[in-house]
């Protein structure tokens, strides 16, 4: 499900950021670590750091 998560991130950000007009956007992600389990269901922590020129 990280993978997932990751490539839907990625999209959501280039694509906001691009259409405001920034250039050279770039994302970077730490390793997803587990957080909790919510109704048998594992969550992970994922950090992630956008950076873009204007």
């Amino acid at each position: 499900m990280s993978g997932l998560y990751v490539s839907s991130t990625i999209g959501f950000f280039a694509g906001a950021l691009v259409l405001e007009g920034a250039r050279d956007v770039k994302t970077e992600f730490a390793r997803s670590v587990l957080d909790s389990v919510t109704g048998g269901v594992p969550t992970e922590k994922a950090r992630f750091c956008v950076t873009w020129r204007s």
